[in-house]
């Protein structure tokens, strides 16, 4: 599942839909069957494209859930942003924007694979903290969380049509090497391009190894 927001009325975003659809193409080329949706508006829309898709996640080998857009964080937990928000204090981040708990817990594949284009800068002026919380979940065991970059930090969106971590996630997705490695890559590229600015970061493990591609 690849989701791209950028549609903000307080705060738009550039390169997520194009980020996206980068990450379609890319997925498509490696045998992935993909599910694109941009500018979901509500908490609602979330929870329902999520809930359909990943219900019977049990009976794939690997999922992969890629998102691009504003994320958040509240009270050691992260939120995915929809476009139409309306946040005038902490407890509308609750109601109003997705956990991305929500997602460890409704996917079940054998390898959950999640990338998080979703730490750059906000005006929502609701929380102290920047970018995401980087945490261990119960389940991480079955899944690999990369990040756009490291706790509490701000990603940058990059002057071309992708975002800088996107672009990396790209540059490397089709080396025959395992996620941690490929990942690792793309840890690199994005500091080299930054200047060590932007320093991705990954969570979670995987108890079977996972190729993009052979």
């Amino acid at each position: 599942m690849v989701i791209g927001n950028a549609s903000y009325q307080n705060s738009p975003l550039k390169n997520p839909i194009s980020d996206a659809s980068s990450i379609e193409n890319a997925l498509k080329k490696l045998g992935f069957k993909v599910f694109k949706y941009t500018n979901l508006k509500k908490r609602s829309e979330f929870e329902n494209i999520i809930t359909r898709h990943f219900s019977s996640s049990d009976q794939y080998n690997s999922t992969l859930f890629f998102y691009a857009g504003h994320g958040m964080q509240l009270k050691n937990n992260n939120y995915l942003v929809p476009t139409d928000v309306r946040l005038e204090n902490p407890e509308d981040v609750i109601s109003q924007c997705y956990p991305l708990s929500d997602i460890l817990e409704k996917s079940k594949s054998k390898v959950n694979i999640i990338f998080l284009d979703a730490c750059r800068n906000n005006n929502f002026g609701i929380t102290s903290s920047s970018g995401l919380a980087h945490l261990q979940y119960n389940n991480d065991s079955n899944f690999f969380i990369g990040y756009a970059t490291s706790p509490n930090a701000v990603a940058q969106d990059g002057t071309g049509s992708n975002s800088i971590y996107t672009q990396a996630i790209l540059k490397y997705i089709h080396q025959p090497v395992d996620i941690f490695k490929f990942h690792t890559e793309v840890n690199k590229g994005v500091r080299e391009q930054t200047q060590d600015q932007q320093i991705p970061w990954q969570s979670g493990s995987l108890s079977v190894p996972f190729y993009f591609s052979d």
